[in-house]
């Protein structure tokens, strides 16, 4: 089994995404589910029709369908948040960098939820870490069990974050030229199938800590998130300025 892949270059995938919310909810809570504080959807609600875990999965093939010079993992200045984005939730991502750290200002549309990471991990085949579905998901989540330090502030106010802890269902995958696992040195060619084989279908499972956020208000927010995985030495801390609602 591969050790993971970190942000500033080993080997697997750790994602730490930026997160937001906001004290100010705008979306239908009734509609959607029950809200906690801040706008925080609870870790056994369906927002938008999809669990927690679907939509963990939901996140990985968007960062995985998108190739290195475009991947918002990629961005240090936020230029690139809005690549792949579609529907009604927005996803925000970490860095993939030496330092682990970013400062990005980023556009988000009104009405769009935020469904985001603040430290997870992934697992597939194609990068040798199981075959089955059960397999990889025991994989990611002995490395996601070594997360430690994550938190998430808004406009300066903590959230907090206990029992968002998310293994997602396995999931099938499609690469891009010039993908993510080929920047880390996975013989990982575009398409969906495993190279050598049958079109045997490229397939991961993924754990980490996540929230899905109500539509923020229209405006300024400030976001700033990090944790860290001592064991591998990985640190990850981001701030994001975003603007709601903006052109």
């Amino acid at each position: 089994m591969r050790t993971p892949i970190f942000f500033f270059g080993r080997v697997m995938t750790i994602l730490v995404v930026a997160g937001l919310c906001s004290l100010v909810v705008t979306a239908d809570a009734s509609a959607q589910g029950r809200l906690r504080i801040a706008g925080v959807y609870p870790i056994t609600s369906a927002p938008y029709g999809n669990s927690y875990g679907d939509w963990a999965a939901a996140w990985w093939q968007w960062a995985f369908g998108q190739p290195v010079d475009t991947n918002p993992l990629f961005d240090e200045t936020g230029a690139q948040c809005g690549n792949g984005q579609s529907g009604p939730v927005f996803y925000l991502a970490g860095v993939i960098n030496v330092s682990g750290s970013a400062e990005r200002t980023c556009t988000v549309p009104s009405g769009k939820a935020l469904f985001f990471p603040i430290l997870n991990v992934e697992c597939s085949n194609v990068e040798g870490n199981g075959a089955t579905p059960v397999e990889l998901r025991a994989c990611a989540a002995g490395f996601a069990d070594g997360a430690t330090g994550m938190f998430l502030e808004v406009d300066g106010e903590r959230v907090q974050l206990r029992r968002h802890r998310v293994t997602s269902p396995s999931f099938a995958f499609s690469l891009p030229e010039n993908n993510l696992l080929q920047f880390f040195g996975v013989n990982a060619p575009a398409g969906s199938c495993i190279p050598g084989t049958s079109c045997e279908p490229y397939l991961a499972a993924g754990d980490g800590t996540y929230v899905m956020l109500a539509p923020l208000s229209d405006g300024g927010h400030t976001v700033h998130f990090g944790g860290s995985l001592p064991a591998f030495g990985f640190s990850l801390e981001i701030t994001y300025h975003l603007l709601v609602g903006g052109a």
